[in-house]
Formats: structure tokens, C-alpha cells, sequence
């Protein structure tokens, strides 16, 4: 996933948008782009029939409540305890991966697991 909260295909599937560009760095958004924000966003770009979006801006506590809710539709569950992010499984009714977090770090690791899911997704 790099360095990024969210990869450019897992926001696109998330937003069901074609995503061209992602910036998710605070100081950039507030710098180059817009410093009317208070609080964490993503900034990101949508490709078109009609070219590229102006910026668009979404707070990751919003975003990361969409990745949730699509987790949930393809069959999983994001869910957060003091020191883990476990992704169960609707199915089987089960943890089937986790990350071991500090409560800090838990948005990130939401993110990760939905990527995990993404990727899982694939095979």
C-alpha cells in the first residue's frame, strides 16, 4: 500500500468513482490546496468522461465509516478492540486476520484491513 491511509483502487472501489490522484497529507491539503479544513482529510481527484475533477475533499473518520460499511457488503467486519483491528468474517462468523495496534494508530489500520480484504478479494 505505500506510504498512503488509502490506496488509489481501494478508494475507487469504496467510492465507486474512478480515482485519478490522492493527497493525504495534512500539510499539503492545508498548504497548496485548502486551508478553509479543520480536522484530517484526503483530498482526491475523480477521472471522468469530462477529464479530471476539481479536488475533493473527505474526512477520513467519514472515509474510514465507508470503508466499513464496505467491508460489511463484501462479507466483513472491521472491527476495533484496545489493541487490535480484527476483520471478521460474516460467513464463517470468525476473526480471520488482525492487526496489533496502539489505540492511536487504529484509523491506519482500518484502512489496512480493508486493503487486506481488497486484495483478498482478487485470488
Amino acid at each position: 500500500m505505500g506510504n498512503e491511509i488509502i490506496s488509489r483502487e481501494l478508494l475507487s472501489d469504496v467510492l465507486e468513482v474512478d480515482v485519478y490522484t490522492i493527497i493525504d497529507d495534512k500539510k499539503t491539503i492545508e498548504n497548496n490546496l485548502s486551508s478553509d479544513l479543520n480536522g484530517d482529510y484526503i483530498a482526491y481527484r475523480e477521472n471522468s468522461e469530462h477529464g479530471l475533477s476539481s479536488w475533493i475533499y473527505l474526512n477520513i473518520h467519514e472515509l474510514a465509516h465507508k470503508c466499513k460499511e464496505w467491508a460489511k457488503n463484501k462479507g466483513y467486519i472491521i472491527g476495533v478492540d484496545l489493541d487490535k483491528v480484527n476483520i471478521w468474517s460474516i460467513k464463517e462468523r470468525e476473526v480471520i486476520n488482525y492487526y496489533e495496534v496502539y489505540w492511536e494508530d487504529y484509523l491506519e489500520f482500518e484502512f489496512k484491513a480493508c486493503q487486506w480484504i481488497l486484495e483478498s478479494k482478487k485470488d
